[in-house]
Formats: structure tokens, sequence, C-alpha cells
């Protein structure tokens, strides 16, 4: 994903009324709580995650390297030694919609 469609997404995924939803699959039939962060997998895919997929995602990633495994991006092939090498997580402010 370019630095272009990446902007869209987040765009796309904004309304200034309400916060974006979570992009995780772990909530089942929950409705998904406001996504809280903006994870960018070095440009190859963006993500929005509640503080509970960041966490769960970021923790699942770096025990699969403590154990010795790989981190691999399905996208662009490219090796990875590290999660924050990986990817790029920043906040989302609140939209503020509940004025």
């Amino acid at each position: 994903m370019s630095a272009l469609e990446s902007v869209e997404y987040l765009l796309a995924h904004l309304d200034f009324d309400h916060d974006p939803p979570c992009d995780g699959n772990h909530h089942g039939a929950q409705v998904r709580p406001a996504a809280r962060f903006r994870c960018d997998q070095h440009g190859c895919d963006v993500f929005l995650y509640c503080a509970s997929c960041e966490h769960r995602e970021r923790t699942q990633i770096e025990q699969t390297l403590a154990a010795g495994g790989t981190l691999t991006c399905i996208h662009c092939a490219q090796d990875f030694e590290s999660f924050t090498e990986c990817v790029q997580v920043a906040p989302i402010p609140p939209s503020g919609g509940a004025r």
C-alpha cells in the first residue's frame, strides 16, 4: 500500500462525528470498539486497531520473535527483526463526536 493509499484508507475510515472502528478480527459478533491506533506495516498495509487488538498483535509478534520465529511480510517478503522495525504505531485521537 502506497503512502497515498494509506492516507486515503485513513480518510475513508474517519468520520468526524464518530471514531473509526477497529479492524481487528477478535471481536466476534460484538460491536467493534473505536480504533485508537493506526498501525502502518512499513507501507505495505495499514490497520486501525483498538488498544486491545494492538496489544494482542504486538505481543503475538514479540513472542514469536523471542521464541526464534521469523517475521516476514506477506506482501513484500521482507524479513524484520522486531515489531517496531516492521510496524509504525501512531495514536488516533478521539473524534470528540459525543459533544
